[in-house]
């Protein structure tokens, strides 16, 4: 009889045990999800830093190519208010003279 109750007693205290080893097989499960789901996002961050970082380079190029272009504008800009008013003073000169 002892037996048969300490086989119950046995046999309830492995269901217990059986319990408790399906929840944490569970929760590894999900923490598993978890970091697969981490790593999708942390290779996500990456693409994005990558791609910003690649949008900065050309963004600084179009800067030293609108800098170069800023500086020649302006020479054409004086070239053409001086060729204006040689114009200018050639008219008035001819027409005085």
């Amino acid at each position: 009889m002892t037996t048969v109750r300490n086989i119950a007693v046995d046999e309830r205290r492995l269901d217990r045990m059986e319990t408790k080893l399906d929840k944490v097989i569970d929760a590894l499960d999900r923490l598993a999800r978890i970091e697969e789901k981490h790593d999708g996002a942390v290779a996500r961050v990456d693409r994005i830093e990558q791609r910003q970082d690649a949008h900065a380079n050309r963004l600084s190029a179009v800067e030293k190519t609108l800098t170069a272009r800023a500086a020649v504008t302006s020479r054409i800009e004086r070239l053409m208010w001086l060729v204006a008013a040689a114009i200018v003073g050639a008219v008035t000169y001819i027409w005085r003279g």
